[in-house]
């Protein structure tokens, strides 16, 4: 959402695309927005959409899966 433009709402489908992402993945990456404190507003319906709530910042970087282990490398 962050990077995505001007835009101050985005329909899941059209954010999706935009990102070449499934919807499923747009939940995921609002819901783990959500869990770093960050305030997503979503509606649902035709009009639907959503959008980072009024005065509401990106974090300025997300946790990233650890690396994996050598002894969890296939080898």
């Amino acid at each position: 959402m962050g990077g995505t433009g001007r835009c101050h709402e985005w329909p899941g489908a059209d954010l999706a695309d935009r990102l070449g992402a499934t919807g499923r993945t747009v939940r995921h990456g609002i819901d783990q927005l959500r869990e770093l404190g960050c305030q997503v507003e979503c509606t649902t319906g035709h009009a639907g959409g959503c959008r980072l709530a009024s005065g509401a910042r990106l974090p300025t970087s997300t946790p990233k899966r650890p690396p994996r282990s050598r002894s969890e490398t296939p080898a």
